[in-house]
């Protein structure tokens, strides 16, 4: 379920943030894991562009339910620089 990131520079060395990491939904999967370890509370979850509340346990994002078949996911978020 992995898809493709961006990320920029946000001026803190120790720091990136990924930006539009794209996901799909597949209709049955409520559990997506993110490209890199974010930092708690960072998380900016859309779904079809609209932005919904996640559960967020180091890269794993719990959905309330699952996504649609094909839908489109994006997430934002601060990510710590390996």
């Amino acid at each position: 379920q992995a898809g493709t990131s961006a990320s920029a520079e946000t001026g803190d060395p120790e720091h990136v943030h990924a930006i539009n990491e794209a996901q799909t939904g597949d209709g049955t999967s409520t559990t997506f894991y993110l490209a890199d370890y974010p930092e708690d509370d960072t998380v900016a979850a859309y779904l079809a562009g609209i932005r919904v509340d996640v559960t967020q346990t180091l890269d794993q994002i719990v959905f309330a339910s699952a996504p649609a078949n094909f839908a489109s996911i994006r997430f934002d978020y601060l990510a710590e620089q390996t």
